[in-house]
Order: structure tokens, then C-alpha cells, then sequence
């Protein structure tokens, strides 16, 4: 037999005994569709409150913790320049972030009692736009990182969109000339602390949305800054 060809059959036999090693970008699409499936419920959940929703994103949120660790491990043999192996760690780690956000939202609203409104709905829904962004992205990365461009810009923009959705709450909340509301009209009146804590709990309700919106911003700098490498 030639020399090629034992090389060859040599080369085929030790690959088909080696554990499968993913691809790097493998990974980072299997977090984002993770991210993907709990921004989904997160949606959902934002319309009707289910409980079954809200358990179902704490069990995507243990899910990613565990796929992030892995992931990171994998990485370190994957890639040799360490560079691009944080980038990548960033980029999981980010994506890990969206999910943890999602599940403190959830815990957050059952935690104060806090039911889903019209803000929390436009966020959640721009929010998952911006993770469909982000996979979108990756697949472009791998195949045409060329085009990655578009989808870069569409997830920094649901990020604008959910800070502005953030602030009109926020005004909305807490508008001009609200002290009357929730102290009363004059100095002897009693605080209204009912109100006040009602206040207090929705604006954590907004403020962990927004940081999830922040989180999928980071993820688009990483994929672009990725891009930018490949081309």
C-alpha cells in the first residue's frame, strides 16, 4: 500500500477514535439559542404572569450556567490564541448574563408581587428581537462574516430602543410634580407608602430589563470585534 495512502487510512482511524471537538462558534450558538428559548418565555411571560413561565426560566437559567462553564472549558482547548479564545469567553459570558437577567426578573416579581405592564412587554419584546439579532449574527460569522454588519447594528439598536422604553417608564413612574402623589398635598400629610413601595418595586422591574438590553449590546461589540478578525 502507498505511503499516502497508510498515512491516510492511519489519519481517518485516529479521527473517528477521538472525542468530537466542536467548533468555537458551535458553542457560542448553542448558548445564544439557550438565550434565545428563555427570552422567549420571558415574552410570554411578560403578557400573562403563568408561574409555569416563570419556573421554566430559572430551569433555562441553571441550564446555561452549567452549558457556560462548559463551554469555557472547551474553549480553552479549542483555541490556541488567547485573544480570541476571551473574546469568546466574553461573548458566552454575556449571553449567560441575558439569562440570569430573565430569571432575576422573574424572581424579582414574584419575590414584590409585581405583575407584568404595557413597559414590561415593549422591553421584553424588543429584547427578544436583539437575541434573534445575535444568532442571526453568529450563524453570519461563521458562514459570511462579511454580512454580520446588519444584524451588529439591529441588536445595538434594540438595546437604544429598550433604554428609551426604560427612561418613559421611569417618567411615567415618577413624572413632574409627583411628590404630591406620594406625600401628600401639604407638609403635615402622611407619606402615601403604599405608593412609594409600589413605585420602588416596578422600577426594579425596568431596571433589570434595561441590564439585559446591556448585556445583549456586549455581545454585538464582541461579534463585530470577531468580525472584524475573520475578514
Amino acid at each position: 500500500m502507498p505511503v499516502a495512502a497508510v498515512r491516510s487510512l492511519l489519519s481517518s482511524t485516529v479521527q473517528r477514535m477521538l472525542p468530537h471537538r466542536p467548533h468555537h462558534l458551535d458553542l457560542l450558538m448553542e448558548q445564544c439559542e439557550l438565550a434565545v428559548e428563555t427570552m422567549d418565555v420571558l415574552a410570554d411571560y411578560m403578557h400573562d404572569g403563568d408561574p409555569a413561565k416563570a419556573e421554566r426560566i430559572h430551569e433555562l437559567e441553571r441550564k446555561g450556567e452549567m452549558m457556560r462553564f462548559r463551554h469555557a472549558t472547551s474553549l480553552t482547548g479549542l483555541y490556541t490564541k488567547p485573544r480570541g479564545r476571551e473574546d469568546f469567553i466574553r461573548a458566552i459570558r454575556a449571553l449567560d448574563g441575558v439569562m440570569d437577567y430573565c430569571r432575576s426578573t422573574v424572581h424579582e416579581m414574584e419575590d414584590l408581587g409585581v405583575d407584568p405592564d404595557e413597559h414590561a412587554q415593549v422591553m421584553a419584546r424588543h429584547l427578544r428581537e436583539g437575541v434573534d439579532a445575535l444568532r442571526r449574527g453568529i450563524l453570519a460569522l461563521k458562514e459570511h462574516p462579511e454580512l454580520i454588519g446588519a444584524e451588529v447594528q439591529l441588536a445595538m439598536k434594540v438595546q437604544r430602543a429598550v433604554d428609551k422604553c426604560h427612561q418613559r417608564a421611569i417618567s411615567e413612574l415618577l413624572p413632574p410634580g409627583s411628590e404630591e402623589h406620594f406625600f401628600g398635598a401639604g407638609s403635615d400629610s402622611p407619606p402615601q407608602l403604599a405608593r412609594i413601595s409600589a413605585a420602588i418595586k416596578r422600577r426594579e422591574l425596568y431596571r433589570h430589563l434595561s441590564h439585559t438590553a446591556g448585556h445583549i449590546g456586549r455581545v454585538g461589540q464582541v461579534l463585530r470585534h470577531l468580525a472584524m478578525q475573520a475578514t
